[in-house]
């Protein structure tokens, strides 16, 4: 897949069809074209607007509601080639490196309706293939775009979500030399656990997660998961300072066990641990009724509270014990400071924590599964005070997440 679709000199794609039978419909290309009104003497032309073809759904494009990109295996098809050019039902569009285009738009489409993804797949192969401190977070908030994107997309199949993702992931691969497991560059860890379910406050509103049944990755990837993820939080965590992020957790080992077939896409496995040093919390979860914005809420043994989002909801009962995992930790102290000095309002925490919500993992000791994330700090001060930073003395642990 990765080989046809890469080395393609272009793509032609039939977004005007719902079948195989052919890219092209029926249409009149004149009405995208300027017309020229002959004028003879001294006349007066007066314009008033029409509602025709050329300003009906001017906020869209075909390219945003073509069922064949709400595909999730269409995504690489799509993202690999230098270029590509797709049949509508309306116009025609130009996808490349350097530009967006369609009968309507010939000298650019606007950057609200284009697709980002291609430009900034290429930067990434061309620009990023050593990281250093600045590049890691170009490539990381580059690469979560690209996850983030696939996995709002559907699937026939949920056993397919690692595969109809290869091709990307092996290239970017033979790019860098990073190393990918289930979805997670090795190298790019701890950051890479920092994901989190789409929020929805309304259950009617989107797409719920859940975790397929067979088994297909372990708990701390994304890939484990089907259903939208979003890396938004945790990337913003990470725009939060130029310094280096103090990560309190350390990565002291991971495991895979390797699906032996030679046809097994990239980042398949049949199984996989991972062994993290930092420090740990209990709670216990109950729900806030009548909440929007902290549905889930874990109740410490000191009284204290935070929120977080948990990645599937049925796999929570009320009263679970939990254990809050602390990730990364940000001192917004100056953010407070600078607030103050500029008589402006500042309502969030002395520091941002961000971390996962685990439970038990049954019948192996300091073992763990993944249910969940939280970001307590910043704008979300009204929920409760700092978890870790409270005074207790917490010590560290070695866990291993399944």
């Amino acid at each position: 897949m990765k080989a046809v679709y890469a080395n393609s000199s272009c793509n032609i794609s039939a977004l005007g069809s719902s079948n195989r039978l052919g890219c092209f419909v029926r249409r009149n290309p004149l009405v995208w074209y300027p017309c020229l009104l002959p004028v003879v003497g001294d006349v007066n032309i007066v314009a008033d607007e029409v509602r025709g073809p050329s300003d009906m759904h001017w906020g869209t494009t075909e390219l945003e509601t073509a069922e064949l990109f709400k595909r999730a295996w269409v995504f690489q098809e799509r993202l690999l080639p230098s270029r590509s050019v797709c049949f509508g039902k309306r116009e025609l569009y130009w996808e490349c490196c350097e530009h967006n285009a369609s009968e309507r738009w010939p000298e650019g489409i606007p950057r609200n309706l284009m697709f980002p993804h291609k430009k900034e797949f290429r930067k990434m192969l061309r620009y990023i293939p050593r990281l250093g401190e600045t590049n890691r977070k170009d490539f990381s908030y580059a690469w979560h775009l690209l996850v983030d994107m696939y996995t709002s997309l559907e699937l026939t199949y949920p056993s397919d979500r690692i595969v109809a993702f290869s091709g990307v992931a092996s290239t970017i691969q033979e790019a860098t030399g990073l190393t990918y497991i289930a979805g997670i560059w090795k190298e790019l860890l701890p950051h890479e656990l920092m994901w989190s379910r789409e929020r929805v406050y309304d259950k009617n509103e989107g797409r719920p997660t859940w975790r397929p049944s067979p088994w297909r990755a372990p708990s701390w990837s994304w890939a484990s998961l089907e259903g939208p993820v979003t890396h938004i939080l945790g990337d913003g965590v990470l725009s939060m300072t130029t310094s280096p992020i103090p990560y309190l957790v350390e990565v002291v080992d991971y495991q895979i066990t390797p699906i032996l077939d030679r046809t097994t896409a990239l980042g398949e496995v049949s199984g996989a641990v991972l062994t993290l040093r930092g420090f740990v919390k209990q709670a216990r979860w109950h729900r806030q009724n009548g909440s929007l914005t902290a549905p889930y809420y874990a109740n410490f043994e000191r009284g204290l509270g935070c929120a977080f989002t948990p990645d599937v909801e049925a796999e929570l009962t009320e009263g679970a014990e939990l254990a809050f995992f602390l990730v990364a930790c940000i001192d917004n102290r100056s953010e407070r400071e600078e607030a103050l000095r500029n008589n402006k309002s500042y309502h969030g925490k002395d520091y941002t924590e961000t971390g996962l919500v685990l439970t038990q993992y049954s019948g192996v000791r300091n073992g763990y599964v993944r249910r969940g994330w939280f970001n307590n700090g910043g704008s979300y001060g009204f929920l409760g005070n700092n978890v870790f930073l409270d005074g207790e003395v917490i010590e560290e642990r070695t866990i291993h997440i399944y």
